[in-house]
């Protein structure tokens, strides 16, 4: 989308108001090439794509914003990405908005405080995903309505305890209790860099369930991970169409 919201990213991030995350945008696509964004985004020299479905070919891109609140749209991104690309939705480009805007009121406290602080509030009130924060040591520091109804637990049920013990009931990092159960957050911590994995879950009555998680670390101004921000998404539904577009390939 190169709306208005598109044009507000593209304003703050050419002044690098948040030097903790290394961002690079690839490209900007829309329909209408006078959108705002898109005008913006011409005059600071970016490309400028019509049709979305040519990001699928760009080589080392890591993800899409969806901006245009346009669900039809989104789901299709979802269908149709390559393996490895991650798609946000509209809701996430508004968390991202809203965390770079306490970044930029919170400039003259303790960065790490006033970080903290900006995700938490994000995490609480800004998003319909399933988002929680933790500390290196794998402890719940804050989580939103939609992680706390996913894991079936109260919000003082889940603070201070430890993810692993909080999903699955382990005692340790899941990938030694369940090692197909691969740790994003163990990925993560070690590169200081976004990790992806995809767990598989059976139920007490057979049923599989599918979950993406993704974790982002927050780094102090040492390069040190101060917090790991880890997102899970139900893709249950979403296979069966993968697979299906798969077939149809063939």
């Amino acid at each position: 989308g190169g709306g208005n919201t598109c044009r507000f990213f593209l304003e703050l991030l050419s002044h690098n108001p948040f030097p903790y995350l290394t961002i690079h945008i690839s490209a900007v696509c829309d329909v209408n090439p006078d959108a705002e964004g898109i005008r913006l985004a011409r005059e600071m020299g970016m490309p400028v794509l019509e049709d979305y479905q040519v990001l699928f070919d760009m080589e080392g891109l890591d993800g899409i914003v969806e901006l245009t609140h346009d669900r039809a749209i989104l789901l299709d991104l979802i269908r149709r990405r390559p393996k490895g690309l991650w798609v946000l939705e509209h809701n996430i480009g508004r968390l991202l908005k809203t965390l770079f805007e306490w970044n930029q009121k919170l400039l003259l406290t303790q960065r790490e405080v006033a970080l903290e602080r900006a995700v938490s509030e994000v995490l609480l009130h800004h998003s319909t995903e399933r988002i929680v924060m933790l500390n290196p040591e794998f402890r719940i520091l804050d989580a939103n309505a939609g992680y706390l109804r996913a894991v079936e637990k109260s919000r003082e049920e889940a603070l201070g305890g430890k993810c692993y013990e909080i999903i699955y009931g382990f005692r340790s990092p899941c990938p030694q209790w369940e090692p197909k159960l691969e740790c994003p957050m163990l990925e993560t911590l070690r590169t200081r860099k976004r990790a992806r994995v995809i767990h598989e879950v059976c139920s007490g009555d057979g049923q599989v369930a599918y979950a993406s998680l993704e974790t982002y670390p927050v780094l102090n101004e040492n390069g040190e991970v101060l917090r790991v921000i880890e997102i899970r998404r139900d893709i249950t539904d979403e296979l069966p169409s993968r697979w299906e577009m798969k077939l149809r390939e063939l």
